[in-house]
């Protein structure tokens, strides 16, 4: 890779918010791993605030494992050639269904990661916003009133890269990019969460069963950690704490 792709690749990163340290990281890592293959996980998750609490539901992965409202964004057709074009595979971290098809779940040649990285900046044959995963997650679920909750403002506002880094839990090298979107409510749809925050429905009350709870900062930042209690029914995903950077 030319240094003007590489000076290209940071130019983009400064607009979208990247840290340019971790693409010149990446950089890197498919100069001196090259020859390996690294996992990439795109997703966009979704912060959905109510005075000083914070929705959570179930991973559909990881059993009871709290975490924001989102997930794995998906190529297009036209990404889907691209992807190809770099030699990608969905790998076996979780056995894949056809719902799964085109998922930025993947395995890559290291030495195409920079080229992922353009591609995936650049926006172009992938999803560029969380409207699928809010209604599949939380409108056909009935977390929320679809009537009321059916046309989302969704406001990205930051972006988490971590890596390269070593996965003890994939057994491989993997960067993921976390995209958040923010819900900016109307007076409306502020009251319906406020409905929603009964005692029953906050982290130290819900049961195995819950389809979604409300967390405090401090709960997320210890990891679903519950001050005096016997045991802790859910953990809180750590990304759920990388959607706090930034709040004031």
């Amino acid at each position: 890779m030319s240094v003007t792709q590489v000076f290209s690749i940071l130019f983009q990163a400064a607009k979208l918010g990247w840290s340019k340290r971790r693409v010149l990281g990446c950089w890197w890592h498919s100069v001196w791993r090259g020859r390996e293959t690294v996992r990439v996980s795109c997703a966009q998750l979704i912060r959905i605030r109510q005075g000083n609490m914070f929705l959570l539901v179930p991973s559909s992965r990881i059993e009871y494992q709290m975490q924001p409202p989102g997930g794995v964004l998906r190529a297009l057709r036209d990404g889907l050639v691209f992807l190809e074009s770099i030699n990608s595979h969905q790998g076996d971290d979780y056995a894949v269904s056809k719902k799964d098809e085109g998922d930025l779940r993947i395995h890559i040649p290291a030495k195409n990661l920079v080229k992922f990285l353009r591609w995936y900046a650049s926006g172009k044959g992938r999803e560029t916003s969380p409207e699928r995963e809010f209604r599949e997650e939380l409108l056909d679920s009935q977390i929320l009133n679809p009537t009321l909750f059916g046309s989302p403002a969704l406001q990205r506002y930051a972006t988490k890269i971590t890596g390269p880094q070593f996965s003890r839990h994939f057994g491989c090298w993997e960067v993921l990019i976390h995209e958040f979107y923010s819900l900016d409510v109307s007076e409306g749809e502020a009251d319906a969460l406020r409905g929603m925050q009964g005692s029953e429905n906050c982290a130290g009350a819900v049961g195995t069963d819950a389809k979604f709870a409300w967390f405090t900062p401090q709960e997320i930042g210890s990891g679903g950690r519950l001050p005096n209690s016997e045991s802790q029914r859910w953990r809180v995903g750590e990304h759920a704490g990388w959607m706090l950077e930034g709040e004031a």
